[in-house]
């Protein structure tokens, strides 16, 4: 049954997203649902961890919210969700990334205390 589950919802893989007219790292995944359905699902479950979201600049984000289970550090999380394609608009594209609170991410210098790495593993959790 997992293999089944991994193939049907595939598993986040590193991407580029264009954020303030900067390339940044990303986690990315392909989920085959509206983006309107994965929007209210995630505003659903970041509202149960105490977090609101906001827009900005196309992204989705949550700021100030728990990520990694354990960690008293918290983190502000842009995510792009987008059509897959415009054949395939019952599928879509999640872009997630990861910066401290209050962390201008498109005048950081990628190193930053969260990876793509853990960004990845987030998105295949959630």
């Amino acid at each position: 049954m997992l293999l089944l589950s991994g193939c049907v919802f595939g598993q986040a893989k590193d991407g580029i997203v264009v954020y303030k007219k900067t390339h940044q790292p990303a986690a990315t995944i392909s989920l085959p649902y509206e983006p309107g359905v994965i929007t209210a699902a995630m505003d659903d479950y970041f509202s149960q961890q105490g977090s609101k979201s906001n827009e900005l600049k196309g992204f989705k984000t949550f700021q100030n919210t728990p990520f990694i289970g354990g960690d008293s550090i918290n983190a502000d999380l842009y995510f792009k969700v987008s059509c897959k394609s415009k054949i395939e608009k019952d599928a879509s594209i999640i872009d997630l990334m990861v910066g401290m609170p209050n962390e201008d991410i498109a005048a950081r210098n990628h190193e930053t205390h969260f990876t793509r790495q853990q960004a990845k593993e987030f998105l295949n959790k959630l």
